[in-house]
């Protein structure tokens, strides 16, 4: 049975993937990052894709030489380009930047995987920066493609159901842009909300693996037992 580790929003930092290589020892895993991975697939926002392919480079042979594989969920600070299901694929043997809805059996349990986000600094992004980071950044719900399984692995969920106050996020609400705000951004992210349940709901999963909220939590969301990752975090699955 191979190992498999989870990988919090590493934001650029190959390292924490390499950390997670040799802290756990890995051999023949499987490593699954839960999105902002810090990709990148052209010369955008300051970031340079030639300096991110070498990066990868160095990665994919630190992954070979273990004999491991990394699958990486599309986060909102990820280009989606990279998530077509070619982008990559000639460069690298042992990283998959996978598609929405893209679905791996590991260990004899069927893993989905549904990427995306919103960005709760969006305006700012715009008004103080000239862009929104992604376009089509956010989930893209296809109830079709959502199909039963084992593991859910996504970048956000349900604030609430979580747990989570929208307090925490007040000054996105109300105070950024000098107290303007952003006043549809509550809309924006309660509806965000009601897609991750809708798909928690049609595909029943045992396990639900995200990152996007900068913390670590443990759960239940139904009878679905979900677990936030913290920036770099690396959190082994021990699957019963």
């Amino acid at each position: 049975m191979n190992d498999v580790i989870f990988i919090g929003d590493t934001h650029g930092n190959s390292k924490a993937i390499v950390n997670a290589l040799e802290y756990c020892n890995l051999d023949e895993d499987v490593l699954i990052h839960v999105g902002d991975f810090g990709t990148i697939s052209q010369n955008k926002f300051g970031m340079n894709v030639s300096k991110f392919i070498g990066a990868m480079d160095r990665l994919d042979v630190k992954l070979g030489k273990r004999c491991c594989k990394l699958y990486i969920t599309r986060g909102n600070h990820d280009d989606p380009v990279c998530f077509d299901g070619k982008w990559g694929a000639e460069m690298w043997d042992n990283i998959e930047f996978l598609p929405d809805y893209s679905t791996k059996e590991i260990n004899g349990k069927k893993y989905l995987f549904i990427g995306g986000a919103l960005s709760v600094d969006r305006l700012v992004r715009i008004e103080e920066h000239g862009y929104y980071f992604w376009d089509k950044e956010e989930v893209d719900l296809k109830e079709d493609k959502v199909k039963k399984c084992d593991v859910l692995v996504t970048h956000t969920a349900d604030s609430t159901s979580l747990g989570m106050s929208w307090s925490n996020i007040d000054w996105w609400l109300n105070g950024q842009r000098d107290g303007k705000g952003d006043p549809k951004l509550l809309a924006d992210l309660i509806a965000e909300g009601q897609k991750m349940l809708k798909i928690r709901d049609l595909c029943d999963p045992e396990y639900w693996f995200l990152g996007h909220y900068h913390q670590e939590i443990s759960t239940n969301i139904g009878r679905t037992k979900t677990r936030v990752l913290n920036i770099d975090e690396i959190y082994e699955f021990k699957q019963n």
